[in-house]
């Protein structure tokens, strides 16, 4: 298993994806988180086929934190079931695997 994984993570604004991505940051969740959009989603949800204009967030974190880093995410997202996606990391260079690590409780 790799030590480090990036998170994806869709939303509704830009201002949530960064609100996200900076609570993240800020508790020492994560390294560091990109904004990616808009992007757009075709889903199907409650029956429905629907096409929407969304946000991605890009989150580097531990992979041990996901369930922590995930909760927080559930907690503070508009949507009732967000994407939450964590996808390891097994290439990285030695300089960003340690400011990496340096970045993240």
């Amino acid at each position: 298993m790799s030590e480090f994984s990036e998170i994806h993570v869709t939303c509704a604004t830009r201002d949530e994806a960064a609100r996200l991505g900076r609570l993240l940051v800020g508790k020492w969740l994560a390294a560091c988180s990109q904004i990616s959009g808009p992007i757009t989603s075709v889903y199907r949800w409650k029956g429905e086929v629907r096409e929407e204009e969304e946000w991605l967030l890009s989150v580097k974190t531990r992979t041990c934190l996901f369930d922590e880093v995930s909760a927080l995410i559930e907690s503070e997202h508009s949507y009732e079931v967000p994407q939450i996606v964590a996808v390891p990391l097994d290439g990285i260079s030695a300089p960003y695997e340690e400011w990496l690590a340096g970045q993240i409780r």
